[in-house]
């Protein structure tokens, strides 16, 4: 089935520390690899999903099923509660995050971006590499590779024409940097491709 360890922070914070779920022929899953705190929960209503959760489990006509809606109910509960916080912590980065992805190909610097976003340069770097796992310019590189690879599938569109599409003034310093990111060159790409 799996275990929920939670240990309550006050009257507004649970901490969940651990989900290992059962997948079968020994094998488990991990919730979560690091514990983290979901903030402004209402702990009553989690307390006492978690305790219809035990209950099942401990009653003495066990239903699988009657135990596993339980589990699932409260991580439901935890994961709304979870994505809710989630995204009031990049709400001040969101205006941000959509100039990178609708000008993949502008010239405007992450600064610029930043200050429109009302917050630091630094603070944007920050929020931005906690949301998505790398940094502001790491990702407008990869949206970059994306719109190359997306333009390489059209094989009637030279290779050269997509470097300049992309911003790039030398087609072979485009080609270096394709096979750097991707590991193949841009023609090895596109015969991989079909």
């Amino acid at each position: 089935l799996g275990e929920i360890k939670l240990t309550g922070k006050g009257d507004y914070e649970i901490d969940v520390t651990e989900y290992v779920g059962a997948l079968g022929d020994g094998e488990k899953a991990a919730f979560s690899d690091s514990p983290f705190v979901i903030e402004n929960v209402n702990s009553y209503l989690a307390a006492e999903m978690i305790r219809e959760a035990v209950e099942a489990y401990e009653a003495s006509v066990q239903s699988p099923a009657a135990v596993k809606a339980a589990v699932y109910k409260v991580l439901a509960f935890l994961g709304k509660e979870t994505l809710s916080a989630y995204n009031r912590k990049f709400q001040s980065i969101a205006p941000g995050i959509q100039m990178l992805e609708e000008n993949v190909l502008g010239s405007m610097s992450i600064k610029k971006i930043a200050a429109a976003c009302g917050v630091s340069c630094g603070c944007f770097n920050k929020l931005f590499r906690q949301y998505s796992g790398q940094s502001p310019l790491q990702y407008r590189i990869e949206l970059k590779m994306n719109m190359a690879k997306n333009m390489l599938s059209d094989s009637s569109v030279p290779i050269c024409d997509v470097s300049e599409a992309l911003g790039f003034t030398n087609c072979a310093y485009f080609c270096r940097f394709f096979k750097k990111k991707t590991g193949m060159t841009p023609s090895e790409y596109r015969q991989n491709r079909y």
